[in-house]
């Protein structure tokens, strides 16, 4: 195994010196890669439906559309509370 030197930091076969631009490298693959995640508010949730729809060869209702996507929205902003609540509470001195 080959140890890091001089603070470089080695990406998909690239080094890259200046760890800002590493930390900005990985938050943005990141983000892609919970964004194509097969859930209603995201973009992988549009793919989904879209494939949904190309299956059973006819378009969903715009209102159960609209249900899903909303539905998939109070889940989310309920995991970000839940999330946020046990973050908290984990916070020294508490």
């Amino acid at each position: 195994m080959q140890y890091l030197k001089g603070g470089d930091f080695p990406i998909f076969g690239f080094n890259i010196s200046n760890p800002w631009l590493f930390f900005i490298g990985l938050l943005s693959i990141n983000l892609a890669v919970l964004n194509i995640l097969p859930f209603p508010p995201l973009d992988g949730g549009r793919v989904l439906i879209v494939l949904i729809e190309a299956v059973r060869r006819r378009r969903m209702s715009a209102e159960r559309e609209a249900l899903i996507y909303f539905t998939g929205f109070v889940v989310l902003i309920a995991l970000v509370i839940l999330i946020s609540i046990q973050d908290i509470a984990r916070l020294p001195g508490r």
